[in-house]
């Protein structure tokens, strides 16, 4: 599994660490709109330097300011069950084990969305009292009879491109939210300029630009692609299936 950035990794550590609790959503939203005040309290368990980065993140891309409240999850369990009458956050991020105690002494106000009705039931509370976040990593998805012909994986997206005759498989940017994170990620790494030479060193060995995030892991185990570009979620379903498979 490859890392392209601090904020995937950082998004990791959160998302491994941590589910999102909900703590009026609709004030939440109030905050977040186009005359908002722009600024959201978390109440979270993340430790502060992981935090900070997120926040820092956070507000840069939607310029929303996020005050992270940090604390241990027996001081944070202490405070929302005193504030849960009159809770003193906008959300919280926290281990399963907090929010379930915080949900059955009150101190989530349950909410249904879209969004929420997409996350499997594992991830969130009977009652949509809390909503988990989870990490879905951008991997690379060999073709395991043309893993055999390497001397080495690549593991870059340097080595992908310099590899001779590679023929590979990734969704459009434009179809998905997850394809196009994969290029903005490129930009703020880089710069523009370099990601866009890079996508044109790349682009004669795509075979195809995919409308699904999902096609090009298949391609690649149907063997029409050597190696794709996908979400792990999708190259673990396939390997899963039986397809020939490595990531």
């Amino acid at each position: 599994m490859r890392r392209y950035t601090p904020l995937l990794l950082t998004a990791f550590i959160a998302a491994f660490l941590a589910v999102l609790g909900t703590v009026y959503l609709g004030t939440f939203a109030d905050k977040t709109g186009p005359n908002a005040g722009k600024a959201i309290t978390v109440y979270t368990t993340i430790p502060a330097e992981q935090a900070a980065l997120l926040a820092q993140e956070y507000e840069k891309s939607y310029r929303v300011r996020v005050n992270f409240n940090t604390m241990s999850a027996e001081d944070l369990s202490d405070r929302l069950k005193k504030e849960a009458k009159k809770p003193g956050a906008d959300l919280v991020v926290a281990s399963r084990q907090v929010l379930e105690t915080a949900a059955a002494d009150g101190a989530f106000v349950p909410y249904e969305s879209e969004e929420a009705d997409s996350v499997p039931d594992s991830l969130k509370s009977d009652n949509e009292a809390w909503v988990g976040i989870w990490y879905d990593p951008i991997v690379f998805c060999v073709n395991s009879d043309y893993l055999a012909t390497l001397p080495r994986i690549p593991s870059t997206w340097k080595e992908v491109a310099e590899y001779p005759g590679i023929r590979l498989g990734m969704t459009d940017f434009m179809a998905a939210d997850n394809a196009a994170n994969i290029y903005m990620f490129m930009v703020a790494q880089n710069g523009e300029d370099s990601a866009l030479n890079y996508m044109k060193q790349l682009h004669p060995h795509v075979v195809q630009y995919a409308k699904y995030l999902s096609t090009p892991a298949r391609m690649t185990g149907m063997g029409e692609a050597d190696i794709s570009v996908v979400v792990q979620s999708e190259a673990l379903r396939y390997i899963g299936d039986g397809y020939p498979l490595k990531n």
